[in-house]
């Protein structure tokens, strides 16, 4: 019986082991290879010569292909950040956010994403809004082509809205924008109808906040928490000057109360939260205007 293995000895002697009954798992094999290579252990002693072993480090360190990426590991992390969607031809802006096409369709309602999947009524005139807190939704950036998939036969869907708190650092701002638009370009690239939600904070994020936004169509934005206190309104007024300024909207979806603001020409619809199914699916937040 063979006692006192250290570590990397056990891998050797487990790879070995599994050598001679010809079963294992590629990928853990390369992994704990090369783990083995980097030790004071033989690579030899687990049973693969040098050709074998070759073949195999060779084939876990893919050279770069058309497509700018290698191996297994690069691919995860494409996944991960969803790169594989982003297309810098598709793109507007320093900050390179994606491009949305305007949108002219307005819903009668709307219902949180978190309703989406139980929600067994008409969905002729209703929409899908992400007034939520993020851990809401956060599972349609990670799994974003199933989820898209769920919106199918709503009339319309509102972009992600990712939380801008105003003590968040503008880095992550600039993120939460880029994921919102690169969200509904690809919900518009699957067929839906896509209505852009209008993200801002303080006065900094108004100089890029719009890249990627049309001009001239359907817009969304939340009033909730707005009224709770003067900053918050005095934020919202300004942003939203600033994006009729730009964008020239056909008409503004507000969710949520009325607010004291005058959108002049423009077309306002506002849709109040409501219920669906005993719950509030109205139990949004304030969490562009506030601190965490």
């Amino acid at each position: 019986m063979i006692v006192n293995l250290t570590d990397t000895q056990e891998k050797a002697l487990n790879i070995a082991l599994n050598k001679i009954s010809n079963d294992w798992d590629d990928e853990k094999l390369s992994e704990l290879l090369a783990e083995l290579q980097y030790s004071d252990i033989d690579v030899t002693l687990t049973g693969f010569d040098s050709e074998e072993l070759d073949k195999i480090f060779s084939a876990e360190m893919k050279t770069e292909d058309e497509d700018g990426y290698f191996g297994d590991e690069r691919e995860r992390t494409y996944n991960t950040y969803n790169l594989h969607e982003y297309d810098e031809t598709r793109t507007a802006g320093y900050y390179q956010f994606p491009i949305l096409k305007a949108c002219h369709y307005i819903p009668e309602d709307l219902i949180g994403f978190n309703y989406v999947k139980s929600f067994k009524g008409d969905r002729n005139g209703l929409g899908v809004h992400f007034f939520l807190d993020d851990y809401q939704f956060e599972r349609i950036w990670q799994n974003p082509h199933e989820n898209i998939e769920r919106l199918k036969g709503f009339s319309c869907v509102l972009t992600p809205d990712f939380s801008l708190y105003l003590d968040m650092p503008l880095a992550m701002k600039i993120w939460n924008m880029y994921r919102s638009r690169l969200i509904g370009q690809m919900m518009q690239d699957a067929g839906l109808e896509v209505i852009p939600t209008l993200q801002w904070s303080e006065s900094e994020t108004l100089k890029f906040g719009f890249d990627g936004l049309p001009e001239g169509g359907v817009v969304a934005v939340s009033t909730v928490g707005v009224k709770q206190e003067d900053t918050a309104q005095e934020i919202w007024a300004a942003g939203m000057t600033a994006a009729i300024e730009r964008l020239k909207p056909e008409c503004v979806i507000c969710y949520g109360t009325k607010i004291d603001y005058q959108f002049g020409d423009v077309k306002v619809k506002y849709i109040e939260t409501r219920q669906f199914g005993g719950n509030d699916n109205g139990r949004t937040r304030s969490k562009q205007w506030n601190k965490t």
